[in-house]
């Protein structure tokens, strides 16, 4: 019965195999569309050629590993027309242009709005996708799942059924491949029969000789019944396993600016945002929530004594803006009662995007995956 279990993963990589040889045999054949087309329907296949569309440098995003930009994502929209949300958004791994990236964005390094659109604006002379974008289509179930969470993570306006494009992207036999044949394998594996030969009726069993007892041993080796039940606890005892704790999961949350706008003020905004008072004003206020937060007037910073929320306050007063760091539960729960309390608005610079206190848990939850940023 156990090893028929094995057969429910050999069906799911089954499943991902054909689709994925399906549409990297699909993938052979590359078709030209518009990019209007492209916002009307989706492609035929998933190689396109596509031609009339506009980067939208202000809404580009990242992904880091390692605080270090790993990934570049370039939303397109048709040119010429009005501000559309987006159809396309182009990815890239290229080592020249992520090169050009990191000299501006990652690393903890908080760039302007112009400083991004400029990086971006060679990032795409560099790649040389400004009239016509060569790419692969993300396809399957895998990738759409991994395509819908880089989309929620750039800034608006983006298409609800945008899609992904590596560009120069090549159609993938292999990962199919591999698929297939781990599936063959599970699926051999939970059907082989257990042993080849006789019936297990017809099994013999040894049977054990008895020996004379020594002078010295236990009483209860003379009766029967004790000494089965001493066996039995025996075999309890080498049976037993250690409980096994499962290991705690880090929990933490990317930089946070903390920003005196009201909520209908989007990113725009943060440049000419009010600063959130005096230097004296905003401690006083902070140490109101947090009790024990430690000053250091050299450096401008305000921590906790277990390191779970750290503030930095810059060296102007009044102080424009905040950088929050928070790490495990209970910083988490301490920055929502930040937001809760003083009524300041939280924008994530790695996402481009302001988060509520009942946002927080989901965006630390992301914090350990390698966030779309």
């Amino acid at each position: 019965m156990l090893k028929l279990i094995l057969l429910v993963p050999a069906a799911a990589l089954l499943l991902l195999a054909g689709e994925g040889i399906y549409h990297a045999v699909a993938g052979r054949r590359q078709v030209a569309v518009a990019c209007e087309e492209l916002r009307r329907e989706p492609p035929p296949s998933p190689r396109v050629l596509v031609a009339g569309c506009e980067i939208n440098y202000a809404g580009a995003g990242y992904r880091e590993s390692g605080g270090q930009v790993e990934e570049l994502f370039l939303p397109a929209r048709p040119a010429g027309g009005p501000a559309v949300p987006a159809p396309i958004v182009i990815a890239t791994r290229d080592p020249a242009a992520i090169a050009l990236a990191r000299s501006v964005l990652g690393g903890g390094r908080i760039a302007t709005s112009e400083q991004s659109v400029d990086a971006m604006r060679k990032v795409v002379a560099q790649l040389q996708v400004s009239n016509v974008i060569d790419g692969l289509v993300r396809t399957g179930v895998i990738e759409r799942l991994r395509s819908r969470r880089i989309l929620s993570g750039l800034a608006p306006p983006i298409a609800d059924d945008a899609v992904v494009v590596d560009l120069r992207g090549a159609p993938d036999f292999l990962k199919p491949g591999v698929a297939l044949v781990a599936a063959a394998l599970l699926a051999l594996l939970a059907l082989w029969p257990l042993r080849r030969g006789q019936p297990a009726a017809d099994v013999e069993l040894p049977v054990a000789s008895l020996s004379p007892l020594p002078n010295d041993i236990e009483s209860s080796q003379y009766d029967p019944e004790l000494a089965f039940d001493e066996l039995a606890e025996q075999s309890e005892a080498s049976t037993v396993q250690p409980d096994v704790i499962p290991k705690a999961i880090p929990v933490s949350l990317p930089r946070l600016l903390l920003l005196a706008l009201d909520v209908s003020s989007g990113p725009e905004a943060i440049e000419t945002a009010p600063p959130l008072g005096s230097r004296a004003e905003v401690v006083a206020i902070l140490r109101g929530v947090i009790s024990d937060l430690a000053v250091d007037p050299s450096r401008g910073v305000l921590a906790r004594p277990d390191g779970s929320v750290r503030v930095d306050l810059g060296r102007d007063d009044p102080i424009p803006t905040a950088v929050l760091e928070a790490r495990g539960e209970a910083g988490v729960a301490l920055v929502k009662e930040v937001l809760l309390m003083t009524g300041w608005r939280a924008f994530v610079p790695k996402t481009g995007l302001f988060v509520s206190a009942d946002d927080l848990e989901s965006l630390a939850a992301l914090a350990g995956e390698g966030p779309v940023v």
